[in-house]
């Protein structure tokens, strides 16, 4: 007897109230509050932080005014001073914080240049791609590779960066959704999604249960290859989010968004169509939801939560990039302005 109410006393004490905590915890939530917010010279459709979250480099296509958060010195880095003419597209180096890859227009030529930011110069020039107009640029475990249209073939194409040679090529509309590892997502004349797999050179068509307008893919970042979310365009106001198991070939869930529902009945703008999707890095149940119609949502795709971090408002977003960490979310707004959201999950 001596012995259980020993270790009756010693679950009340301790063992129970660590339960009820994590309950607590578990149930409470994110939350969220205004990092930093700071204006940029154009939209800033291009966003990307480097892989230890301590920059964050943001601008729009075509322009050369960019500009580089520094969450450490708590300031912006110029970045006009380092030569680019029209960007393109733009990656950091996965393996080293201060190296950057820009896919820029310059003199009648698509170039990849690559840069060190902490050092303020050009490493080296790469052209490699005639009559190819360079769409996004990745950084993998072996190499950079870019992926191109070729206006004279009509034709997508996957490059090699360092040697230009072409390792895969497809034919169809404009793809939304980049490369993962080596899958690369893409919108089928059809309507429905092509799915590209670069590593071992096949397509495999997805048909989607919407006939409706696709705006927006996005893969996880957790389950690569495997999970793909979908934005639909319903009609001139209303969208929705699909999330997928590419895999299995079945839908996981679906957040609807209607512009007469309660829940969303603000005073500005309803044109609720997704415009940006971004899938948290640390926790594979959550998806960033950016809208035409300034609203920016974070969806737990897993148990139906929603949590609205800006309502609706004048301007429409235009990007959103989770940190590597997770702690912050970057929102690029129509207006030219940026805002850092920190994310705390309770």
């Amino acid at each position: 007897m001596k012995y259980f109410s020993v270790r009756s006393k010693f679950l009340i004490k301790f063992i129970f109230p660590l339960f009820f905590f994590f309950i607590f915890v578990s149930l409470k939530g994110l939350n969220f509050k205004i990092f930093k917010k700071f204006k940029c010279g154009n939209s800033p459709i291009l966003m990307a932080w480097n892989c230890d979250d301590s920059l964050l480099i943001f601008g729009n296509f075509f322009k050369k005014d960019f500009k580089i958060f520094n969450l450490d010195k708590n300031c912006c880095i110029d970045f006009s001073d380092f030569n680019i003419s029209e960007c393109l597209c733009l990656s950091w180096n996965p393996f080293n914080k201060n190296i950057l890859a820009v896919g820029d227009y310059h003199d009648k030529k698509e170039v990849v240049k690559i840069f060190d930011i902490k050092n303020k110069r050009k490493l080296k020039d790469i052209i490699n791609w005639p009559g190819v107009f360079i769409h996004r640029i990745d950084w993998l475990k072996n190499g950079l590779y870019a992926i191109g249209y070729e206006y004279k073939t009509y034709s997508w194409k996957v490059f090699e960066v360092k040697t230009g040679k072409v390792i895969f090529e497809f034919y169809g509309n404009e793809p939304f959704a980049g490369s993962h590892t080596f899958m690369f997502a893409k919108i089928a004349d059809d309507g429905n999604i092509l799915i590209n797999d670069l590593k071992e050179k096949t397509s495999r068509k997805f048909n989607c249960s919407n006939s409706i307008e696709i705006v927006g893919l996005a893969w996880s970042v957790c389950n690569p290859n495997n999970i793909l979310a979908v934005g639909y365009a319903v009609n001139c106001k209303d969208g929705n989010v699909i999330v997928y198991d590419i895999e299995k070939n079945n839908e996981l869930n679906c957040i609807s968004i209607n512009s007469n529902s309660y829940r969303y009945n603000y005073d500005y703008k309803k044109i609720f169509i997704p415009r940006d999707l971004e899938w948290c890095p640390w926790n594979s149940s959550l998806l960033a939801i950016g809208y035409k119609n300034g609203m920016v949502m974070i969806w737990n795709y897993k148990t139906g939560d929603e949590y609205i971090i800006n309502k609706p408002c004048k301007y429409s977003t235009y990007s959103i990039k989770w940190s590597k960490n997770g702690k912050y979310l970057a929102v690029g707004f129509e207006n030219g302005h940026v805002i850092i959201w920190n994310i705390i999950n309770e």
